[in-house]
């Protein structure tokens, strides 16, 4: 059954109703990101109320850093729908809860944690051929909040080869911050360099047990080619199954996914079902991160 959901964003004034799901989605083309009202309720076929605001995505956190929220739309199945892939970001580096150490980012979007700048892996900071032969010096630097869920969607959504020495992913985030994301809109809208991947869906529910929220796993995807042998995980090379258990790993480790999901083509959610909400899964212990994307 298709279960309704509640309108994200509370001042938006949209008689919008979302059937959620879980599950494994087809990420096919995006269609929109960080829509206005009315572009927003076009692709569900809705009309603003005359008196809605308009929806804010940049703002401030309480310590005052810049912060966007990033909402990229994208189409999927025909049974499924148009889905959300909602992240926010904070203009400020990223550090651990001990803020002992820091995580940088190099050119292509790869993250680490080293436990001083000096002490960076050599595959982090250069690019190297199959004989580890250093091919070019890449840039990096301190990442900032949020940022490593944004490039490890970009990564997938550019089929992102670490090998290029000629490619690095970008954006004037002084623009970025202020609200402006058409660079980033301009890019992942883009169908001749942006290609079809595999994300899992999954259904959060707030503490209180008042709210639900549809999510897209946010630390790992999939690639297009795998989608048919998701329907039975029976996968037919080496390199697919390695894939799928390093896919899975981030899944059910411990600072993977936090809501009810299952390993099956995208079904429509059954709250009857939800055993995290329902106090009987394990990932419903699983602890909050500082990348979460909530919306």
């Amino acid at each position: 059954m298709a279960v309704k959901g509640d309108v994200p964003e509370v001042n938006s004034g949209e008689a919008i109703e979302f059937s959620r799901h879980i599950g494994f989605v087809r990420v096919d083309k995006i269609v929109a990101v960080n829509p206005t009202l009315e572009e927003r309720a076009k692709l569900f076929g809705s009309v603003p109320k005359e008196d809605a605001e308009e929806i804010v995505y940049a703002s401030n956190d309480e310590e005052g850093n810049q912060k966007i929220r990033i909402d990229v739309f994208f189409s999927t199945t025909p049974d499924v729908g148009i889905k959300r892939h909602s992240i926010t970001m904070v203009n400020k580096e990223r550090t651990n809860k001990e803020g002992t150490k820091n995580q940088y980012i190099n050119q292509v979007g790869v993250c680490t944690w080293p436990d001083a700048e000096g002490n960076l892996q050599e595959w982090f900071k250069n690019f190297t051929n199959k004989q580890n032969e250093i091919l070019a010096p890449k840039t990096y630097r301190k990442a900032l909040e949020g940022e490593e869920l944004l490039f490890t969607f970009l990564r997938a959504l550019f089929r992102q080869r670490d090998s290029d020495v000629k490619k690095e992913i970008s954006f004037n985030y002084k623009k970025f911050f202020a609200g402006n994301v058409k660079e980033l809109r301009d890019d992942v809208m883009n169908t001749d360099v942006t290609q079809p991947f595999i994300g899992l869906l999954q259904v959060e529910t707030s503490d209180d047990g008042s709210k639900k929220y549809e999510k897209l796993f946010a630390k790992a995807f999939l690639p297009s080619d795998m989608y048919e042998r998701l329907a039975t995980l029976n996968f037919s090379s080496d390199y697919q199954k390695r894939i799928w258990a390093k896919f899975k790993k981030e899944v059910e480790g411990e600072y993977g996914a936090k809501g009810h999901y299952k390993y099956v083509l995208a079904i429509p959610y059954s709250a009857e079902e939800d055993d995290v909400a329902n106090g009987e899964g394990k990932v419903n212990s699983a602890p909050v991160d500082a990348d979460s994307s909530d919306y």
